[in-house]
């Protein structure tokens, strides 16, 4: 392949002042625990995805969103189902689940944006697998696909730990994994690779056929 020689763009002073910026982070990723968290599928209210994770009271503790909160200002959570507020319900809407769980962000039947968004806080699932709690997600967007199941296993999680929620859950215990990268203002941690690493390591590869003998 010829090499690049020539790239022109517009705003060239803002191109470079991009591709020079340092991207890696070595931010050491934090783990919250909510006690009797309050997990509430997404919904659109004003004009706003709200949702999320919340405590017992239901003050927001965690949701989705492509922009790295401690570099970038909010933008009222219109923008690629960026959910960083939460709602309350009434008591009796609340379904309690008794166990532990971990919350993992949202899922979106998009591929593009299924494997480049939605694995930033897997890296604590992976990370720990004696840990068999179970692994919630809000849908988004165009919602479930099957074809996430296959993703998951080759990940080495196994489809019935993960819960789809469609209704506010109180749960035990939530735990909740920092997100480890952020597409708007690209700022990622050593944590991003964790889910692809993990699939790499059980797929084997295929031989190369020579399509030109």
């Amino acid at each position: 392949m010829a090499e690049l020689k020539n790239f022109y763009v517009q705003n060239l002073e803002g191109w470079q002042k991009t591709l020079s910026r340092k991207k890696l982070s070595d931010k050491e990723l934090e783990v919250k625990v909510v006690e009797h968290g309050i997990v509430l599928p997404v919904r659109k209210i004003d004009g706003v995805w709200k949702g999320g994770v919340c405590d017992n009271d239901f003050n927001f503790v965690a949701g989705f969103s492509l922009r790295d909160p401690a570099t970038m200002s909010g933008g009222g959570g219109i923008d690629w189902w960026t959910c960083e507020s939460s709602y309350v319900v009434e008591r009796k809407e609340l379904v309690t689940l008794d166990e532990d769980v971990i919350f993992c962000g949202v899922v979106n039947a998009h591929f593009g944006h299924f494997i480049t968004e939605h694995w930033s806080r897997l890296w604590y699932v992976i990370q720990n697998p004696d840990i068999k709690s179970k692994i919630l997600f809000l849908l988004v967007g165009r919602g479930y696909a099957s074809w996430f199941d296959d993703f998951f296993r080759m990940m080495g999680i196994d489809k019935e730990r993960i819960i789809y929620v469609t209704q506010p859950l109180q749960c035990r215990s939530v735990t909740v994994p920092e997100i480890s990268n952020y597409t708007i203002g690209v700022n990622f941690t050593k944590e991003f690779l964790v889910p692809y690493q993990a699939i790499k390591s059980r797929v084997t590869p295929g031989k190369i056929k020579n399509q030109c003998s």
